[in-house]
């Protein structure tokens, strides 16, 4: 039995390649609809073998699986919140990771429970149509967007209300609406809940 520990979470969806992939102590990756595998070779050219999940111990922080034809049991073990979100989507039946009315394309990035990045672009026949950028920088966050003109501003408060990101900003606010399907807004929102903005 492997014994692996998550430390760092990614979260990231496009729509448009009909790709969802979690990284939560191993690489998890979704593609055309089919089940979750795992990617044997999470920093290069995906190498996908099967994936069988077991247990999910929320008491525990842990997720155990067998992967592979000729299974090796591993167990992954966390002391994280979002890693048990990322635990959670891969074990749960997500619906399609596409849909024609999806647009956003969403990359998420924790280390630890510290929100590292979340950029969110709206994407139609592969042109970007708005994009947010949110991400840490010396102990604060910022918000980076490009239309319809550029700001990079820190962030005072930020919060998901349904399905719109609402951003307060020193000089004002604006909102951001997610173009996203169900699950996915249902992630963001457990997501949401853990994020922690410096004082």
């Amino acid at each position: 039995m492997e014994q692996i520990e998550a430390k760092d979470f990614l979260f990231y969806y496009n729509p448009n390649l009909e790709e969802l992939i979690v990284s939560s102590g191993l690489k998890f990756m979704k593609r055309d609809n089919d089940e979750f595998k795992v990617d044997l070779n999470p920093h290069g050219q995906p190498e996908l073998t099967t994936v069988d999940f077991i247990n999910l111990d929320i008491n525990k922080r842990c997720l155990e699986c067998n992967i592979g034809k000729e299974p090796v049991h591993v167990t992954i073990n966390t002391c994280f919140q979002i890693n048990m979100l990322g635990f959670k989507v891969v074990t749960s039946a997500w619906k399609n990771t596409h849909c024609t009315k999806e647009l956003d394309k969403i990359d998420l990035f924790f280390t630890g429970n510290k929100l590292e990045h979340l950029y969110i672009s709206k994407v139609n026949n592969y042109n970007i149509i708005d994009s947010i950028r949110i991400f840490e920088e010396d102990n604060q966050y910022y918000v980076v967007k490009n239309r319809p003109q550029f700001i990079r501003e820190v962030i005072r408060n930020m919060s998901l209300c349904n399905d719109t990101i609402k951003l307060e900003k020193q000089s004002n606010s604006f909102n951001y609406k997610l173009d996203v399907n169900d699950d996915v807004l249902s992630f963001l929102h457990s997501v949401f809940k853990l994020i922690e903005l410096p004082k």
